[in-house]
């Protein structure tokens, strides 16, 4: 995102947040929007989360990657991170 708002600051001379809002890049940090994302990829990608119970760590990766991917990477990392390892602990 603000490789994209630089850019765009650089070329424009438009104001970050008047880029942010016109560009649809605002992050989302809505919790239980979060937390429905994350659960859903949870329900997609069952053998990642199969690996993750068996300790390979590069499986919690992929599905932090899959949830960006489903946001458009618009999704607060630290959240995604938060909320994914207590559904994942729950799991286990």
């Amino acid at each position: 995102i603000a490789k994209i708002v630089l850019g765009e600051m650089f070329s424009t001379g438009a104001d970050p947040s008047h880029i942010i809002e016109e560009k649809g890049l605002i992050q989302i940090t809505d919790k239980a929007e979060i937390e429905k994302i994350i659960k859903e990829a949870i329900r997609k990608n069952p053998k990642a989360v199969e690996d993750f119970k068996k300790g390979k760590e590069n499986a919690f990766q992929y599905l932090i990657g899959q949830i960006m991917v489903q946001t458009k990477g618009k999704a607060n990392p630290e959240i995604v991170v938060t909320i994914l390892n207590q559904l994942l602990t729950k799991i286990k």
